[in-house]
């Protein structure tokens, strides 16, 4: 009788093991397809935003024009200097701010937007005529948050920008010793 309960016993707490063991690889199975879901969205979204940028000359345009030094600021007139009018730069910043909605919200993971836009989002910050648009925007035109997620994203590019240039100075030293 005592040996039957035993069995009885056991064989309720292997079926228990199985029971979560099963549960165990299903969530791991989902969290694979969610995974490879996330990473379709991801790549979706980006090839989205490089066609938009390929095929709509206004972004080359804008961005050429600052690259060649054609968006000056003049500080002593307190105005910037372009060939483009606001709106052209608007539309230039909105894909930039778009980007950095995208990378705020989980929809494009910060990796994949450093490694293929990188470069463009810090051309696009680092110049003094989108500083100063920015500036008149935030302060003029009374929208303090103009741009926000453009500049947060750039910030967070050249943090990573910069630290993994530490981390090639630091590893440069470490092959001398």
């Amino acid at each position: 009788m005592c040996l039957k309960r035993i069995c009885s016993w056991n064989a309720q707490a292997i079926a228990n093991v199985i029971a979560v063991i099963a549960l165990v690889l299903s969530f791991w199975a989902f969290r694979a397809t969610l995974s490879q879901s996330e990473k379709s969205v991801n790549i979706a979204t980006v090839n989205s935003l490089l066609t938009e940028w390929h095929t709509e000359p206004l972004y080359a345009e804008t961005e050429a024009a600052i690259l060649g030094g054609n968006a000056q600021v003049d500080v002593a007139r307190d105005e910037y200097i372009t060939d483009f009018p606001a709106s052209q730069l608007n539309r230039y910043l909105s894909w930039f701010e778009t980007v950095g909605l995208y990378r705020a919200e989980g929809v494009i993971d910060f990796d994949t937007v450093e490694a293929l836009l990188g470069s463009r989002i810090l051309t696009a910050y680092d110049s003094s005529a989108i500083r100063f648009f920015v500036c008149l925007l935030r302060t003029n035109e009374g929208n303090p948050t103009a741009y926000e997620h453009f500049q947060r994203l750039a910030e967070e590019v050249l943090k990573q920008r910069n630290e993994a240039k530490s981390l090639r100075s630091t590893a440069a030293y470490w092959a001398t010793c």
